[in-house]
């Protein structure tokens, strides 16, 4: 349960949401949530499925960011841990607490990836550990992929534990003083050196997505 109240502004149309003042918009911005105000503001699309996976996405944004403060809190670190999280991770997170474990189109954008890659423009499969930051593709359905991959191979909770324990990544006492960056915490959640983590997606993902692709 957040410990904080905050403003879900909902608007009836797409073009009414662009025209907002709570956030600097642009064309193709579905949904947004603010770090600081922890407000957030959707529009309705006319399309409920749509609008259901927007709202729960920028829900697990507020449930994250606040999370993940409430610890720091605790950890007494005054620097906000969310800052050292690549946005593959923050953003894989929503989706996955949107869609649960990749499924279907995200599924299916993924596996695209892997068995239609593209060098050329940079469409392929690549390091557990790539931000790539713009890259929506990558970002957003791949982080899902990366998010479905912790929980089911470190088992069911992973997540969270990682969230708990974030506050190590901006402080240097204790267990902090190790860890300094996200890969070292993922390493200190699963017991997997950053490479070994690397290594065992790459062969997830790979059987997982030529299986789906054989049957079809």
């Amino acid at each position: 349960v957040p410990k904080k109240r905050f403003d879900y502004v909902l608007y009836s149309t797409y073009q009414e949401f662009l025209r907002t003042n709570l956030f600097p918009l642009q064309e193709g911005v579905l949904g947004v949530t603010a770090t600081q105000g922890l407000h957030m503001a959707i529009p309705y699309f006319g399309d409920h499925e749509t609008f259901f996976h927007t709202s729960t996405h920028e829900l697990a944004h507020e449930f994250t960011i606040q999370k993940v403060r409430a610890a720091a809190k605790k950890a007494d670190v005054w620097r906000d841990p969310l800052d050292a999280m690549p946005l593959w991770f923050v953003e894989g997170l929503a989706e996955y607490m949107a869609l649960g474990d990749i499924d279907g189109e995200s599924a299916m954008r993924v596996r695209d990836l892997v068995t239609n890659p593209d060098l050329y423009t940079g469409h392929g499969l690549l390091s557990f550990w790539d931000d790539w930051p713009g890259y929506v593709l990558w970002t957003y359905q791949g982080g899902h992929a990366r998010l479905t991959f912790l929980e089911e191979t470190y088992g069911e909770g992973t997540i969270r534990k990682i969230l708990a324990l974030s506050p190590a990544m901006v402080s240097d006492q204790g267990l902090a003083a190790r860890i300094q960056r996200f890969d070292r915490l993922v390493e200190e959640v699963t017991g997997d050196k950053p490479e070994r983590v690397s290594a065992r997606f790459d062969d997830w993902i790979k059987r997982r997505t030529f299986g789906e692709w054989l049957e079809s």
